[in-house]
């Protein structure tokens, strides 16, 4: 059986807003006098709900704003651009980008800047510690089989991360897109990086296939061009389920390497 890397188990960890987990207090009724029978008022009862909403309304705030490293001050003039125009057309950046691109000093704008990139720089270490770990287990506990990745996860996780994508691009791994069928520049272009990581003259390579509709197509596939079978098991080769979206016309296409990309 072949098996996905399951780069979806990581997408959870990494949301932009973690919501904080907390129970609501539970409603009581106001009281009148010594004798704790229930208030006639309802307004009483209805200013304590409100106060509980508003001090639970202000720890998730202050949560928020410690998760991104800033002030409170901060987070309410990012919630004030929310409120305008920015909330319509830019409810996927993170409270440091748009601060940043809303900076109001050259300084103010170059402290975000560096503020996210320390956070995505600690976050991207995370994810990609925990990768190298599940690969790892994957091989001892299923030394016999061909781990084949759905790419679609990872794709989620990196459009809204910008050095997630940059490493994507331009990792030290040399990635290659290639064709299914009907390709002979990809066939070729594949057999050439491939002998290059058997002879050793690159360390590994990641195979993406564009227009397999299962892992199977991949594998047999993958056994048409002789793609040594020990290399994927090892990890020195990946086999991947390509992106959405690159057009046959695209194919070949090799990045992370100065090898040429069409023959």
């Amino acid at each position: 059986m072949i098996r996905s890397v399951p780069f979806s188990l990581l997408a959870s960890m990494f949301l932009i807003f973690p919501v904080a987990l907390t129970t609501p207090a539970p409603v009581f009724a106001a009281t009148d006098g010594a004798n704790g029978a229930p208030s006639s008022n309802p307004q009483n009862t209805l200013r304590q709900s409100t106060d509980r909403s508003e001090t639970q309304h202000q720890f998730t705030q202050e949560r928020k704003a410690q998760i991104w490293r800033l002030s409170q001050t901060e987070w309410n003039r990012y919630e004030t651009l929310m409120q305008g125009m920015h909330g319509y057309r830019s409810q996927q950046l993170d409270p440091l980008t748009l601060l940043g691109i809303e900076a109001r000093t050259d300084e103010e704008r170059q402290r975000y800047a560096e503020q996210l990139a320390r956070i995505e720089h600690d976050r991207v270490e995370r994810l990609l510690a925990f990768q190298r770990a599940y690969d790892d287990a994957f091989a001892r506990l299923y030394p016999n089989e061909q781990a084949i990745a759905d790419d679609t996860s990872l794709r989620r996780t990196a459009e809204t991360d910008t050095l997630a994508q940059t490493l994507l691009q331009n990792g030290q791994r040399p990635r290659v897109f290639t064709a299914l069928e009907r390709c002979a520049a990809c066939d070729r272009t594949v057999r050439r990086l491939v002998s290059q990581v058997t002879s050793g003259v690159l360390a590994a390579l990641d195979i993406y296939v564009v227009g397999a509709s299962n892992d199977d197509a991949i594998r047999d596939w993958a056994q048409s061009l002789s793609i040594p079978a020990d290399r994927v098991r090892r990890g020195h080769i990946t086999l991947n389920h390509a992106p959405d979206g690159i057009g046959q016309n695209d194919l070949p296409r090799v990045l992370g390497t100065t090898v040429g990309t069409r023959e």
